[in-house]
């Protein structure tokens, strides 16, 4: 059986054959002759054509989302420079306008002519977006580049700034360093002067409280007493007029005796003085009661003033030792300075 071979095959094939170059291929020749004869070989049966599945569709891989290179900038960078004890200081004061979907970082970096990083810090614009990074550990009449970066959160910078800066020389500070240290000594010298009036008034109030007490103790004392003879002279008016009821009895049951009549007349007058001592003796008491209980509340109060001026002469002996550490760190100051200036 001799199979046919379709027109388009055979067109196919020495198209393939021309582009491998039939002439000087030996898989071209053989493509050739076999298609010339139609095909040998092969053990009939027809056979089957298969065709690959084709590849299924791969989605792509989504893009990273990138925030917008204008979502945060810098709206604000400034410096300034001052002293801090024997250091230079430069303070950068900024603001950050961010309107990116996360919050972005920002860093400011404080670096030297030599290269070196003196100060870095970081933080987000979440949590601080405007505000002051002091750094008060640098030299005088140094260059330094003063640096703020903000970065977004996968990391893409959206913003910079950079400012030169160069602090001044020690010597121009002497001056405010020598006003603060006299200001300083100022301040010392009046918290002393008020710690020493403080004590002195803590002092004088103790004393009186302690005065206090005893002049309500001798007070209660005499109170005690004169209740005690207040008593007394009750008792012997209480007696006295009893006598004089008994003699007024037996002049009257004796009306001409003229001794009972005198002894009546003398035990009415007793009975009379008795009274009267009885009263001035309960005057005497209450007064001695009313000064008891006014000296014993003077003492109180004498108490509560000596408490507060102890507590105003704690105040402003530490107010001195704070004006005295203030003053001993001027002085240090103005030293430094002078020595490095």
């Amino acid at each position: 059986m001799v199979m046919r071979i379709p027109n388009w095959v055979l067109a196919s094939g020495l198209a393939t054959v021309v582009a491998l170059g039939a002439g000087s291929s030996f898989a071209g020749r053989a493509i050739i002759d076999g298609l010339a004869t139609g095909g040998t070989g092969g053990g009939g049966g027809g056979g089957k054509v298969t065709t690959a599945a084709a590849p299924k569709p791969v989605a792509p891989a989504p893009a990273p989302v990138v925030a917008p290179t204008n979502c945060a900038t810098i709206s604000k960078a400034t410096t300034t420079t001052g002293y801090s004890g024997v250091n230079a200081t430069i303070a950068l004061s900024f603001s950050i306008a961010d309107k990116c979907a996360t919050p972005s970082t920002w860093k400011v970096s404080v670096i030297d002519s030599s290269g070196a990083t003196q100060y870095s810090e970081t933080n987000t614009t979440d949590a601080m977006s405007v505000g002051s990074v002091n750094v008060a550990t640098l030299g005088f009449n140094a260059k330094y580049n003063v640096s703020l970066t903000v970065t977004s959160s996968t990391g893409a910078q959206l913003a910079r700034n950079s400012l030169s800066v160069s602090t001044k020389q020690a010597k121009v500070f002497l001056a405010d360093a020598l006003t603060v240290l006299n200001n300083a000594n100022n301040d010392y010298l009046t918290a002393a002067a008020s710690a020493a009036a403080a004590g002195t008034a803590a002092s004088t109030a103790a004393a009186d409280a302690v005065y206090a007490h005893d002049v309500a103790a001798w007070a209660a004392a005499t109170a005690d007493s004169a209740a005690t003879a207040a008593a007394d002279a009750a008792a012997s008016a209480v007696a006295a007029a009893d006598a004089a009821t008994v003699a007024a009895d037996a002049a009257a049951a004796a009306p001409d005796d003229a001794d009972l009549a005198a002894a009546a007349d003398a035990a009415a007058a007793d009975a009379a003085a008795a009274a009267d001592a009885s009263a001035t003796a309960a005057a005497n008491a209450q007064q001695a009661n009313d000064y008891a209980t006014s000296t014993a509340a003077a003492a109180v109060a004498a108490d509560s003033a000596a408490a507060a001026t102890a507590s105003a002469a704690a105040a402003a002996d530490a107010a001195a030792a704070t004006a005295q550490a203030a003053l001993t760190a001027a002085q240090a100051t103005y030293d430094g300075l002078a020595a490095i200036a």
